[in-house]
């Protein structure tokens, strides 16, 4: 296309907002004055105010706002790609480009066909040998796979010119796994198709179909000698994506409008997987967001768990401590041995374990550093 995709920084972005008048400058990105406000808003870079060039082209004083600091989640670059706004846009851009292209002759027949169609050619020429070799073996059998019919032959030149005009624009026309024909354009691949249009017709029975079917006619396809090309693109803007050969407009007179379709669909699509992707980007990192909020709540909630077992030790040192000090009133030290230790030995070992398992003993520093070793995945002793 006329404009190429271009990635600009935020920075960029806002020295060019300042520098030249919207219009002006959405025109040299091949975008409409709206839809450059919606990038700079999405990067959150102030624009000049309605009336601002004019001051400034009359010398009056025109105050710059500045670049702000971007918030979290702001994107820093964007990738500007010339995708009109609406509809009517969308339909000009289509009438240029096919304007652009010209008229895209047709072969009269292949010398050099395009690969895809060289394959079709050469898998027809096979499957007719295979049903020859097969006839030859078994000479009974009935099995046969007939020329390619002149309807067939002339789909296969429109295709090898609209293959040749897309690629010319640098396109990449492939076929999928499933036989399905795609163009790569712009990072995207667009499916598409091309087939010899039927149409359903009811005909009367034949002396021998009489004698097996009861009803009086009988309804059939048959081919009109029209092409029909379609594009599977979902885009949310109303653009033809069908063709339908008539008398006054035969595939030459579609070609240049469908490759004009291809390269105005590209852009669009691939502004829609980055969006569809910043979207994903977004969610993803509120997700991990969450995720971190929820890691620290649970940290915090363990941490505090930690603290008050520790409170709860303490108190339950103080708490042996009074006890001890109690059973020293109650009873002298002098007294008898029990269970083969003197009372004395007794109370201090008492006192040993309440000093072991009281944890003001350790210090703060100490009792906050085991706090702080706690993770959100930390079991709580």
């Amino acid at each position: 296309m006329d404009h190429p995709v271009t990635t600009i920084s935020r920075d960029q972005l806002y020295d060019r907002v300042w520098q030249t008048p919207m219009i002006r400058l959405a025109a040299e990105f091949g975008l409409s004055d709206n839809g450059l406000r919606k990038i700079c808003k999405r990067l959150a870079v102030p624009c000049p105010p309605a009336g601002w060039w004019a001051k400034k082209a009359a010398g009056k004083a025109a105050a710059v706002a500045p670049l702000p600091e971007p918030r979290p989640g702001t994107p820093l670059q964007a990738r500007i790609a010339p995708v009109p706004d609406d509809i009517d846009d969308l339909r000009d851009a289509v009438r240029r480009e096919a304007r652009r292209i010209g008229m895209i002759e047709i072969p009269e027949r292949l010398a050099r066909a395009h690969p895809v169609i060289a394959g079709w050619i050469a898998e027809h020429r096979k499957r007719q040998d295979e049903a020859r070799r097969h006839r030859r073996e078994w000479s009974h059998a009935s099995w046969t796979v007939p020329d390619l019919t002149p309807a067939e032959r002339r789909r296969h030149r429109v295709l090898h010119a609209l293959f040749q005009a897309l690629e010319k624009q640098g396109a990449t026309v492939a076929e999928d796994d499933r036989r399905h024909l795609f163009a790569a354009l712009c990072g995207e691949t667009i499916e598409f198709s091309c087939h010899e249009k039927s149409r359903k017709i009811f005909r009367p029975l034949t002396e021998d179909e009489k004698r097996w079917r009861s009803d009086r006619m009988v309804q059939e396809l048959q081919p009109t000698g029209r092409l029909e090309f379609q594009v599977r693109a979902w885009i949310d803007q109303p653009l033809r994506k069908v063709w339908l050969e008539t008398d006054r407009q035969p595939a030459e007179a579609m070609l240049p409008e469908i490759v004009a379709t291809f390269l105005v669909l590209g852009p669009l699509l691939a502004e829609r997987t980055r969006q569809r992707e910043e979207q994903q980007r977004r969610w993803e990192e509120e997700q991990r967001r969450r995720e971190l909020e929820r890691q620290r709540r649970q940290q915090d909630d363990k941490r505090w768990q930690r603290f008050v077992r520790l409170a709860e030790g303490w108190k339950s040192s103080e708490l042996a401590r009074d006890f001890i000090a109690r059973l020293r009133e109650l009873e002298p030290v002098e007294a008898g041995p029990v269970g083969g230790r003197t009372l004395e030995e007794w109370l201090e070992w008492a006192e040993g374990k309440a000093g072991e398992r009281d944890p003001v003993a350790r210090g703060g520093a100490v009792v906050f550093a085991e706090i702080a070793r706690i993770e959100a995945w930390s079991p709580v002793d």
